[in-house]
């Protein structure tokens, strides 16, 4: 059980002793203690379990290519997961159509729809987001290095962490979606300054980051500085050489 699995049991009657630091630094879980850090009531936790029909920790995947591949890569990935206590598999058809399962199926599968981006009312109606993505080696020690500094910097700002976590044969990248009121100056100004704060510190780490918002291109550009500028000094010869007036499409998100 990951430590955090435990706070679903703090009540009123029910007391958690929460380790910050190893054994030496130790916090009383209490609801209202729960609440300040996360955000979310001890009690919620259940049931949103119970009414998204999910589980603590849930895992979305897609597999592509023929079904030969397909069949030998699903029997390795069941016998990965089948040490883990109480893991469970659901297919689409194990669901309903309104499903969380049925909703990730639809996506992974090209099918376009506009249901995501009711996230943005988190900030209030008709909000805004940037999306900065850093991506990491597709190790449990980098991906958690990666969600603790995403989830600081988003503290410091303000800001709820929501993010999706994508996992590739040989990286994995989280999509962060920085939600804000477009009514408000001074939320503007903390999200664009947290998105350059994860950029600089994600490429502090030699993480590179692949999608940002237009304003940090030149920012994200220039951490792909290694043999003093090599990539950038290439990709200005090859845009001179190819569009010397300078009219094709600048390029995006620093690539």
């Amino acid at each position: 059980m990951n430590r955090r699995d435990a706070l679903q049991l703090v009540t009123d009657d029910v007391t958690l002793l929460y380790p910050l630091r190893g054994v030496s630094e130790l916090i009383r879980m209490t609801p209202p203690v729960v609440e300040e850090r996360y955000g979310v009531p001890p009690g919620l936790y259940p049931q949103i379990m119970n009414d998204q029909q999910i589980g603590m920790w849930n895992l979305y995947g897609a597999q592509y290519g023929s079904q030969p591949v397909i069949d030998d890569w699903w029997a390795q990935i069941r016998a990965a997961f089948a040490d883990i206590p109480g893991a469970r598999w659901y297919l689409e058809e194990d669901r309903g159509p309104d499903s969380v399962l049925a909703h990730r199926a639809r996506r992974m599968s090209g099918t376009p729809g506009l249901e995501d981006l009711q996230i943005l009312d988190w900030a209030g109606p008709g909000g805004g987001h940037l999306n900065v993505s850093p991506v990491c080696p597709a190790a449990g020690p980098d991906a958690l290095a990666l969600h603790q500094m995403a989830r600081d910097l988003c503290r410091e700002h303000g800001q709820d962490i929501l993010s999706d976590v994508i996992v590739g044969g040989r990286e994995l990248h989280t999509i962060l979606m920085l939600v804000f009121d477009r009514d408000s100056a001074e939320a503007k100004r903390q999200t664009l300054e947290l998105a350059v704060r994860l950029v600089e510190q994600a490429a502090a780490r030699g993480w590179g980051v692949y999608r940002t918002p237009l304003a940090l291109a030149n920012q994200v550009a220039a951490t792909y500085s290694w043999g003093d500028d090599a990539l950038m000094r290439f990709v200005r010869s090859l845009k001179n050489a190819v569009d010397p007036a300078q009219v094709l499409a600048p390029g995006k998100n620093g690539i």
